[in-house]
């Protein structure tokens, strides 16, 4: 029961009339929530001017409707939960990406990264690190974008609050809020979330534009050098491992399986966006002590390892060390023995060579 009678639309008077019925006339009705607000004009006025203004943003109707719903059920109330679930489903949002949306996941990663950072805005109550909003721009988010994303959380949380203290009586289709869970008891995705923010994110350089890879990268130091690890999607985990060429060559791959999968790939050392290494140091063995660095610093568990070409011998002798966290094998045009031969160890040298490394 609301603690604050809603003014009825037809019992409106004065300021607040004129700002009922403009409402109405928008949308057909006059949400509880408004008409506790009517009791004072000034404060329903800045509320619809600002609702109004936001209608204006660049952000899509999609993205906006999932970051309402992520939000919302952060917050815990009941009332915007039902009312950012309803206004979801005017903007297409279907049952799937409502019940994603609700535990902070999309199978975009673009809006998967937006509704990361806005995770982190509520739980940190606004205190958001440097990397968070990088990796927004690695998505591919402009500045204005950025703002937009900010105040949209922000109005959000303003939404869940005001009904929360106010105990404003549902007039949507009643969708209950999770109860919090104790620290001992929070999900897997809460956990690994917090994981890949405590890691250092990688600069995107000037010829990587965000439509080409639309991923955050962090760092992991093997050997004393820096690691490309890219780790993204929840689930059974997929660990793609190849040595030569950078994680590009995964980047479909891992779009698509990230939606039901953890897909972690990694530049071998001296590779990609990995730290160069002198001529001749690009080995194999190398790059079998960065796979087991990968799946040890991400407490990677019940893996498929999934290889292709030199990452056959590097992935597999790098993971034979943590063979009890190993669930499977996927071998992509591999082999799995010690490379031997003049003609085969010539064509090793030539492809960990610094121009075909770039």
């Amino acid at each position: 029961m609301s603690f604050v009678t809603p003014i009825e639309p037809n019992t409106a008077s004065g300021a607040a009339k004129g700002l009922v019925d403009g409402l109405k006339q928008r949308v057909g009705r006059v949400p509880n929530m408004i008409g506790i607000m009517a009791h004072s004009p000034a404060v329903l006025k800045g509320y619809l001017e600002f609702t109004y203004a936001i209608q204006e943003i660049s952000l899509p109707p999609l993205l906006r409707a999932q970051l309402g719903v992520a939000v919302a059920a952060l917050t815990g109330s009941d009332y915007f939960i039902s009312l950012a679930e309803s206004f979801g489903r005017r903007d297409g949002l279907d049952a799937e990406q409502t019940a994603a949306a609700r535990r902070g996941e999309s199978s975009d990663p673009r809006y998967a990264a937006a509704l990361r950072f806005a995770a982190t805005m509520v739980r940190e109550q606004g205190r958001v690190p440097a990397t968070e909003v990088e990796a927004l721009r690695n998505a591919g988010f402009g500045d204005d974008q950025i703002v937009e994303i900010v105040t949209l959380v922000a109005l959000s949380v303003f939404r869940g609050t005001f009904n929360l203290a106010l105990g404003t009586d549902l007039d949507a289709p009643l969708r209950r809020c999770d109860p919090p869970r104790p620290p001992s008891e929070r999900p897997v995705t809460d956990t690994l979330a917090e994981l890949r923010r405590s890691r250092t994110l990688l600069s995107r350089p000037p010829w990587l534009p965000a439509t080409v890879w639309p991923f955050g990268t962090t760092t992991l130091e093997v050997d004393g050098r820096r690691v490309a690890v890219t780790d993204l999607g929840t689930g059974p985990v997929l660990l793609f491992v190849h040595t030569g060429f950078w994680s590009f060559m995964w980047r479909d791959a891992i779009s698509r399986l990230s939606t039901e999968f953890r897909c972690v790939c990694f530049d071998a050392p001296g590779t990609g966006r990995s730290d160069r290494l002198p001529t001749g140091g690009a080995t194999l063995a190398r790059a079998a002590r960065a796979t087991e660095a990968v799946i040890r610093d991400l407490d990677l568990n019940d893996i498929t390892l999934v290889v292709h070409d030199l990452g056959g011998p590097s992935g597999i002798a790098g993971a034979s060390r943590t063979a009890e966290r190993i669930r499977g094998l996927c071998a992509v045009n591999a082999f799995a023995w010690r490379p031997s031969g003049l003609p085969f160890r010539g064509m090793l040298a030539l492809m960990g060579s610094a121009p075909i490394r770039g």
